[in-house]
């Protein structure tokens, strides 16, 4: 990815200062994240963790953890990812810099387990729209539909519409591929159908295994019979040469 060189040579070379390489690290995080890049994520993060331990770039590092946490998660690695968010919230702490919220109700939302979860996500996109983060809103929405899904509770997936209502870089597809799923289990086939119309607008321009895999799994869910099967068996296939292990997983659920 273009943006990954200029990344660490700024951290790498103290080029730039640390704010600028965090404000890269979003970006490039967005992008690939929006493209379903899960080889740059991992790329991304794992270099740029790296070389900010390497210099001691306490500012980068914490972000650079919470990002790499996010990408264990995706590959269904959550003790790995919770040590990560732990290392991060520690620096953070003692830098005194602002709190991360994404990664730690990112691995709330995929395990499921907290039944404070929902109340969690929620506090968090309202304290984020209190100093004007408006992207907070699509993403917790986001966060919840997976939530939901996962409790096989699709109605209330199906209520966080606000998720794609927006064209939020790395939000709008991930919450799509959640309201297909809502629509096609809660019994919502249109509500799905209008979701999935979106989904391949977005995921069909990344063309990666992540992205073709999820679109050949939401339209299984609309289809039936020897259709439904072929489509499965191509969502497994795409989804296992991927990093994504989360949605494999959920491809064999469903």
């Amino acid at each position: 990815m273009s943006l990954l060189k200029p990344l660490l040579l700024a951290l790498r070379n103290r080029a730039a200062h640390e704010d600028d390489v965090m404000r890269w690290l979003w970006i490039a995080w967005l992008v690939a994240g929006d493209m379903w890049d899960d080889e740059t994520w991992h790329s991304l993060t794992e270099h740029t963790v790296r070389a900010a331990r390497t210099v001691g770039a306490l500012n980068v590092l914490p972000l650079a953890l919470s990002y790499r946490a996010a990408v264990h998660v995706h590959a269904g690695e959550f003790d790995h990812a919770s040590a990560l968010i732990d290392e991060s919230g520690n620096l953070i702490e003692v830098t005194g810099n602002s709190p991360l919220g994404y990664a730690p109700l990112l691995l709330l939302a995929w395990r499921g387990e907290d039944p404070r979860t929902a109340e969690l996500i929620e506090a968090g996109a309202r304290e984020a729209a209190s100093w004007g983060e408006g992207r907070a809103t699509g993403l917790a929405h986001y966060l919840l539909a997976v939530l939901y899904n996962g409790l096989g509770r699709h109605d209330e997936a199906l209520d966080c519409r606000r998720g794609a209502k927006y064209e939020d870089l790395a939000v709008v597809g991930f919450s799509l591929m959640e309201l297909v799923e809502a629509g096609a289990l809660g019994g919502r086939p249109e509500a799905a159908a209008t979701a999935l119309h979106r989904l391949e607008e977005h995921a069909g321009a990344g063309g990666t295994e992540w992205a073709l895999g999820i679109l050949a799994r939401s339209r299984a869910l609309l289809s039936d019979g020897r259709t439904a099967d072929l489509l499965y068996q191509e969502a497994i296939e795409r989804l296992r040469h991927s990093r994504v292990t989360v949605h494999l997983a959920r491809t064999h659920l469903v």
